[in-house]
């Protein structure tokens, strides 16, 4: 089955309601901005994302010149000195936090991976998400005052309603949309526009390899910022970040991408691939430091 290209997609985007985007006011979009999307999503990223195979080739980088490194894990610095975007929440911030939730005293049913047997590579990111949302999102138990460690930050997941972005077909889907947000005068949560970096999960069936780019990694990171970018009518939040929690059987990386659609430029940063093999208990640090991504430290505003 052939898949929604992006600009398939990014034309799909015309024929929405409003109620459709929660995650972005939906002002007019100028004749110029549609024409630079246009632009990138033909030229860019229309080429990179139609391919069959599950990973971006390395003459594919090449002909468009994606630059991709390193990615430190802890502090978010990329290795070559480049604009760090987000700064993940230190894992003992996190860690004290969750003495106060104990979220693996809230029962439901969850376990840990060793303790179950999944039936495919890509059921294991999804049971991986389902405990990152449960820490993020359970308050404190013995005190109903406690508020859960997602509700202490401006950040908050928005559903992924997006269809170019769940590709069961290729073994892979994006989740939910995090979005640092604030409040409208209805007291909604609305995306923040002085901030655009977003955070996205992705399960993926096919197994990471390292120092590759996979389909769904890549699709995501330029599907998101045309997303961002067609929903504002001027253009102020150029580059834009997107983050991503990369996930296939038990292992997972954080990939972040870094889209410029006035300059249809794309830069890539990765961290090396870590392992839950033996459980987020047996790793725990990795797994602190993961949440710490997700509820990080915004750089910068958009210019």
């Amino acid at each position: 089955m052939q898949l929604p290209t992006p600009a398939e997609f990014l034309a799909s985007l015309a024929h929405q309601e409003e109620e459709d985007i929660p995650i972005l006011s939906r002002p007019a979009i100028e004749d110029s901005r549609r024409e630079k999307l246009r632009k990138f999503s033909k030229g860019v990223a229309t080429p990179l994302t139609k391919s069959g195979d599950p990973f971006i080739s390395q003459d594919l980088l090449c002909k468009y010149e994606i630059e991709v490194y390193d990615l430190d894990f802890v502090t978010g610095r990329p290795s070559h000195g480049g604009r760090q975007v987000l700064i993940p929440t230190a894992a003992y911030k996190i860690e004290k936090c969750l003495q106060l939730t104990k979220p693996w005293e809230g029962g439901g049913g969850l376990v840990d991976f060793t303790k179950r047997s999944w039936k495919s590579d890509i059921d294991e990111p999804q049971h991986l998400y389902t405990i990152i949302k449960r820490y993020l999102s359970t308050p404190g138990l013995e005190d109903e005052t406690q508020p859960s460690l997602l509700s202490m930050t401006p950040w908050k997941p928005f559903v992924n309603k997006y269809g170019p972005l769940r590709q069961f077909e290729r073994g892979w889907e994006a989740h939910d949309i995090w979005r640092y947000t604030m409040k409208n005068e209805e007291n909604e949560d609305i995306g923040d526009p002085s901030v655009s970096h977003m955070t996205c999960f992705v399960g993926s069936a096919p197994h990471l390899v390292e120092g590759e780019v996979s389909i769904g990694e890549m699709t995501t990171i330029v599907s998101l910022p045309m997303i961002y970018a067609s929903h504002y009518k001027d253009l102020p939040h150029r580059p834009v970040g997107v983050t991503l929690i990369s996930s296939s059987w038990r292992s997972f990386r954080i990939v972040q991408g870094i889209v410029d659609i006035d300059q249809s430029h794309i830069e890539i940063r990765m961290t090396p691939i870590m392992s839950f093999e033996e459980g987020v208990k047996k790793n725990w640090f990795d797994f602190l430091t993961l949440l710490g991504w997700i509820i990080s430290t915004p750089v910068g505003e958009a210019e």
